[in-house]
């Protein structure tokens, strides 16, 4: 099985590549079909570059957001966030490469 799928908002190696809202939309669709993790890799395009805070919010899918969210560069720290319910019940059970062993 599919465990998750994880996408760029923008492709920027060689050219910036968009896909419409509406591509997005069938990808959510599809991953919320299959009860597959829909992944935003916003580690480019998150923190305002697009003209919203989040790239994903061009995506139009009113309130059905990705259920995990990347980001770095841009925020000065590295890091996730994700919809409550696939948050472990104990704190600390995700680490970053920062946090040691």
């Amino acid at each position: 099985p599919i465990a998750g799928l994880l996408v760029e908002p923008i492709l920027s190696e060689g050219g910036d590549l968009h896909a419409s809202p509406r591509f997005f939309q069938e990808l959510r669709r599809i991953t919320r079909e299959n009860e597959v993790l829909l992944i935003a890799d916003e580690v480019q395009t998150g923190v305002g570059g697009t003209g919203k805070f989040w790239a994903h919010e061009h995506w139009e899918l009113e309130g059905d957001y990705p259920d995990i969210v990347t980001f770095a560069k841009k925020m000065q720290a590295s890091g996730l966030y994700m919809k409550t319910s696939l948050r472990p019940p104990q704190p600390y059970r995700i680490y970053g490469t920062w946090m040691g062993d």
